[in-house]
């Protein structure tokens, strides 16, 4: 049994630097991994929103293989919150240079793309929201790029494309408004299953003058020592 398990279950541990656009696909070598949008939008009527849209992926060997998906909307006008949350019993595909996410039968959650150009389609309660996101600024290589160990064990791999022009439609009750706006995309990976467990708080922030920051600290005393951020400029 040891020795099948050995046979069939990807080689785990760590890997070279990021490199874009291959990091941007699923990687089996990873226990866990995500891919992280939010973002804000604007109709040309000046109606405001916020959205959010992530997959995560945990592989702890055969016995625990899942995707949670999850997708939000924020109606600033209507001040409404719309959320949605789904567990798939299987690993994202594996997509040379990209990836293609989605959720159950009907798909109401997806993300298609890859190396700064996304899709993005989620629909949520009376929201369907259907973007194109362009990234127009290098990605944000956290850490240097290379892998992080964590004080309380466990490493990660860490970038962000900080500004991706954002344009498409949201419809709400059937009434469709093109959106434009600017989103934000987190990627990492490596055994965070120690760092689900301490838990964080993380803000990405977007400036006026088109610098983004990001800073995040863990919860309890390891946030002492574990706290990152970024600016680009």
């Amino acid at each position: 049994a040891a020795i099948l398990m050995c046979w069939f279950s990807p080689k785990r541990g760590l890997i070279g630097p990021v490199s874009l656009p291959a990091d941007d696909a699923f990687l089996p070598t990873e226990q866990v991994q995500w891919w992280y949008w939010t973002g804000h939008l604007e109709t040309e009527d000046g109606q405001r929103f916020g959205f959010e849209v992530v997959f995560f992926s945990f592989d702890a060997f055969l016995f625990m293989r899942d995707q949670l998906v999850q997708a939000a909307i924020t109606d600033v006008n209507g001040n409404r919150f719309e959320f949605k949350e789904f567990v798939e019993f299987h690993l994202p595909n594996k997509t040379p240079n990209g990836f293609n996410l989605s959720n159950g039968a009907d798909k109401s959650v997806t993300a298609v793309g890859g190396n700064g150009t996304d899709h993005l389609h989620s629909a949520i309660g009376d929201y369907v929201l259907d973007i194109d996101l362009q990234s127009t600024k290098p990605p944000a290589l956290h850490y240097g790029g290379g892998a992080h160990p964590y004080v309380f064990g466990g490493y990660t791999y860490y970038y962000s494309r900080t500004h991706m022009t954002t344009t498409g439609s949201l419809s709400i009750k059937g009434k469709s408004y093109k959106v434009t706006g600017t989103s934000w995309f987190d990627r990492q990976y490596g055994e965070l299953f120690q760092a689900i467990d301490k838990g964080w708080q993380w803000f990405a922030i977007e400036l006026a003058d088109n610098r983004q920051i990001m800073l995040f600290d863990f919860n309890g005393e390891d946030a002492m020592i574990e706290k990152s951020g970024s600016i680009t400029d």
